[in-house]
């Protein structure tokens, strides 16, 4: 099967790629998911319905998440020197 090269807004990861990228279990990231959980973050991309019984998320949502998570340290940063 040929490799398609989608742009960034249009590939989806699948649970594995986000422990990977984001360095949480995938427990603690259904955990970010959950409303009544006290690790929920809102800002977390919601993920996609694949299949009956699949989910992903978007690539850009994810890496958006990620910068953003980086320019709040950055910005807590600043305000502390």
């Amino acid at each position: 099967m040929p490799k398609i090269d989608l742009p960034a807004e249009l590939r989806v990861f699948r649970m594995t790629q986000i422990v990977a990228m984001v360095g949480k279990s995938r427990s603690s990231i259904y955990a970010m998911m959950n409303e009544k959980c006290p690790s929920f973050d809102p800002t977390f991309p919601r993920p996609l319905r694949l299949g009956k019984r699949t989910v992903g998320w978007a690539m850009n949502e994810i890496q958006a998440w990620i910068a953003a998570k980086v320019k709040q340290r950055d910005s807590e940063v600043e305000v502390t020197r």
